[in-house]
């Protein structure tokens, strides 16, 4: 898988402490030829060179790109998925938001399955984990402007200086997720 990084235990010790584990992967959506909406491909570039990964950790980071509800696949075989992507609430363009789904908005009606996007993804999960646990799920993003339609490879100066706080960010919710160290006996 393209931008894979997993710490891989190599001796007995390791291979121990791999079985308490956490499994996390970070899916950066966006697309990079419309300027701002391609926040979470930019974060990802950024994640493959600001990212140590813990022992502890078995940590995948993705460029999921545009692929909407095909990522359904992508929350199989993990504890937690951390989506980044652009978001829009009307906040203050460039904000970075951690969010929980419970906090989104409904999906809109789609005309078809091509108009369908990460908040439909996200209805879908507990069908398509139904009898399962899913995995836990958080949302971090920059505030966007609406789309403008044209095609752009940069961000705007807003969202490039969101980048670093939303690495931040995710970087905070990964130290979260670490399992407690154990006790000395």
């Amino acid at each position: 898988m393209p931008g894979l990084h997993r710490a891989l235990p190599g001796n007995r010790a390791q291979r121990a402490l791999r079985a308490v584990s956490v499994r996390v992967r970070i899916l950066c959506f966006g697309n990079l030829l419309a300027g701002d909406d391609g926040f979470g491909i930019h974060v990802h570039r950024s994640l493959q060179d600001a990212l140590s990964v813990p022992e502890d950790m078995q940590l995948e980071i993705l460029d999921a790109g545009v692929s909407g509800m095909s990522a359904l696949s992508y929350f199989e075989d993990c504890e937690h998925v951390i989506v980044v992507d652009a978001l829009r609430s009307e906040g203050q363009i460039g904000s970075v938001h951690r969010l929980e789904l419970s906090e989104l908005r409904a999906p809109e009606s789609a005309f078809s399955a091509h108009a369908l996007d990460l908040t439909h993804l996200f209805h879908v999960l507990p069908i398509i984990f139904e009898g399962r646990t899913p995995p836990t799920i958080s949302i971090v993003g920059a505030e966007i402007a609406a789309p403008s339609g044209k095609f752009e490879l940069q961000l705007s100066a807003a969202l490039q200086a969101a980048i670093e706080p939303t690495v931040a960010c995710i970087r905070a919710e990964l130290a979260a997720l670490r399992p407690p160290a154990p006790s000395p006996a």
